[in-house]
Formats: structure tokens, sequence, C-alpha cells
């Protein structure tokens, strides 16, 4: 049995357009509609430190520096801690292969 079949359930795995290929790898896996899940909020969470880290170091303010310093490695820190709290609750409560297979370990080992 797969991730998606105890996630979703066998009967909804064709209405949520999975197959068992490396579909659900996609960026489009697991909607109905097609929507995609990586959209314009996605690439600005991700430019936004980017930019701004760029910014400081060109500035070459070190008050600013150091507050984006602390401003992501804060940032950073919770979403490390809320992770951790919640996909260790969700791991737990899985069948240790579905739970290696989630992690990917089937497809890392031979």
């Amino acid at each position: 049995m797969c991730f998606e079949q105890v996630i979703f359930g066998a009967e909804n795995r064709a209405s949520l357009n999975m197959s068992r290929n490396d579909s659900h790898l996609s960026p489009t896996a697991g909607t109905s509609q097609g929507a995609r899940v990586i959209g314009p909020g996605s690439i600005l969470t991700l430019l936004i430190p980017v930019v701004t880290l760029i910014a400081a170091v060109w500035s070459g303010s070190l008050l600013f520096l150091n507050y984006v310093h602390v401003l992501t490695g804060g940032t950073w820190t919770g979403v490390d801690l809320f992770m951790g709290l919640v996909m260790s609750r969700v791991l737990k409560g899985l069948r240790p292969e579905v739970r290696a297979e989630f992690i990917g370990f089937k497809r890392k080992s031979p």
C-alpha cells in the first residue's frame, strides 16, 4: 500500500489525478482542478529573504545586515520547530513501510 492510499484512500485516488508513477512529485499533484501548488506567493516567499540579504550586504550597513540575519534565523528556527512537532506526530501514526516511503528511504536505497 502506498502513501497516497493511506492518506487519500484508494477510491479518491482517481479523483485526485494521482497515478502510481511519480505524479505525486509534480507541482499539481493532489489537486482536483489542476491548481498549482507552487504559486506566486511561494516564489515571493523564496525571493524576499534573498533580495533583502543582497540589499543588506550592498548597503554596507552593519545594523541592517544584523537585522536581516536575526530575522531570517528566527524565522528558520520557527519553521524548523513547527515542522518537527507536526511531522513527528504525523509520522508516528503511519505504519513503518508507509513511513519509509513518505521519507523517501525506499527511493534512496537499492
